[in-house]
């Protein structure tokens, strides 16, 4: 019993049964008296309480009668344990005894609450555990609620624990959940308890100045890397033989290469938690390079990039294209692509006159090859001067350097631009008139016929021309 309990004393009730020697009530008054000094009347069936350790003496009880005593009503906090001579028969000269053995017992609760704070993000339900501990033992784990609070609740207390100190270190639990920074401090909450004497406990819980506090700091980053793909008409695409940037404005986000199928992998761009929401709208486009036979493609791809948090460290990216000219090879606009093509090349045709002559040929060249152009060339007179007898011409078309089939004098003036180089890949003799074919494209002619006799020279092999 506790020393509240003892200060209070309370009250317990209980009732008087008498009956004669033939079973019937007896209904008259008897004087009582108890230690305490308390006194008064007494018949069957009146209730009357007593104090803890109290007594009641009744007076004048007749012989050969039954009385018999009951318990009605225990305070708060007390419980009847034991009964001791609750029905006796009253003999001549003789004292009977009734004796009540009652306990007492407290109980009490106690909750020690706790604050999660989460920077970064919002903080969700039951996402973070908290540890309670005593004496090096774990007693709860809970988890946090929506708004925070961390919640300790139905720690039991009794009597025994009155006059005494429990000291309570609440810890957060490593989970290691994905961009989170945890908090690895503890809180020390001390707790006391004190009895109300009916059988309930007040308890007094003790944080430090700020209170039971948890912060941590969630961040997420990602990587992002966007595609395109590239074609080039007209020839062969070489692994990295393109560079493309994407722009943010003026700003650089990242850059990129075509390999020798044509895909194109921009390098990485990252994000951080700061970007989350944000949608960016960003610009791709072909760097103009150093090859001048090349036409680089002057249109720009639109990438779309939506930033949106997986709460587990990580970022994820809605991202769409938009190819903003696809007439060229008539591409989905949501496949973009950029469409280089090789410039118009030319071919290089020199005829040599060793008489002296400077008269006026004729020439036919034929092409053979891949995706060769449709319809006539264009030839480009040079015009040469008197000391030599060379003849130059040009055939101008999207030509892949391949020369075969047959050479006609054409119309066209001496030069001296052009020399032979390389070894003879081909050669003839046509009416008294020597020919070489070199590898540069340089066509010699050397003899003593009539050039002027000569229709035509007729290739017999395909030659890689090297010289334009």
């Amino acid at each position: 019993m506790t020393d509240k309990a003892r200060e209070l004393n309370p009250d317990f009730t209980f009732v008087m049964n008498l009956t004669d020697g033939s079973g019937n009530f007896v209904l008259k008054e008897f004087d009582y008296e108890t230690t305490l000094g308390r006194t008064g009347k007494i018949y069957h069936g009146k209730e009357f309480t007593l104090k803890k350790d109290e007594e009641m003496k009744i007076k004048g009880v007749p012989s050969e009668h039954t009385v018999s005593f009951k318990e009605l009503k225990n305070p708060n906090g007390y419980k009847l344990v034991k009964t001791e001579g609750q029905e006796n028969n009253i003999k001549a000269g003789q004292d009977t005894h009734t004796k009540f053995i009652n306990k007492y017992e407290t109980k009490g609760q106690a909750e020690i609450r706790a604050k999660k704070k989460l920077k970064g993000r919002e903080l969700f339900n039951n996402e973070f555990k908290f540890n309670l501990s005593r004496d090096g033992k774990v007693e709860r784990v809970v988890t946090n609620r929506g708004d925070g609070s961390v919640t300790f609740s139905g720690l039991e207390f009794t009597g025994d624990d009155v006059g005494h100190e429990r000291v309570y270190e609440i810890s957060e639990m490593d989970t290691k959940a994905g961009g989170v920074q945890y908090d690895g401090h503890k809180e020390i909450v001390r707790v006391t308890a004190e009895d109300n004497g009916d059988g309930t406990m007040r308890t007094n819980v003790v944080y430090d100045s700020d209170g039971a506090n948890f912060n941590n700091v969630y961040e997420a980053r990602g990587k992002v890397s966007l595609k395109a793909w590239k074609e080039i008409k007209g020839g062969k695409l070489e692994d990295g033989a393109f560079e493309f940037v994407v722009k943010d404005g003026e700003k650089v986000m990242a850059r990129g290469r075509n390999d020798k199928n044509g895909t194109i992998n921009f390098s990485e761009m990252e994000f951080t938690q700061d970007d989350v929401g944000k949608t960016f709208n960003l610009i791709a486009s072909e760097v103009v390079g150093g090859n001048d036979k090349v036409t680089y493609d002057n249109t720009t791809i639109n990438y779309t990039v939506e930033v949106r948090d997986n709460f587990d460290g990580t970022l994820g990216f809605n991202v769409s294209a938009r190819d903003n000219f696809v007439a060229d090879v008539n591409n989905d606009r949501s496949t973009p692509m950029f469409v280089n093509k090789y410039k118009d090349g030319s071919l290089a045709i020199e005829k040599v006159a060793p008489n002296g002559s400077n008269e006026e040929f004729r020439f036919r060249v034929t092409l053979r090859g891949k995706d060769l152009p449709s319809g006539r060339g264009t030839v480009r007179r040079e015009s040469i001067n008197s000391d030599t007898t060379n003849v130059t011409g040009s055939i101008l078309g999207g030509l892949r350097n391949m020369l075969t089939g047959l050479v006609k004098p054409n119309i066209a003036k001496a030069s001296s631009a052009a020399q032979p180089s390389g070894s003879v890949v081909d050669s003839g003799h046509v009416d008294g008139v020597d020919w070489s074919l070199y590898e540069n494209g340089y066509l010699q002619f050397s003899g003593y016929g009539d050039l002027r006799n000569i229709d035509s020279i007729k290739f017999d092999h395909e030659h890689d021309i090297k010289y334009i």
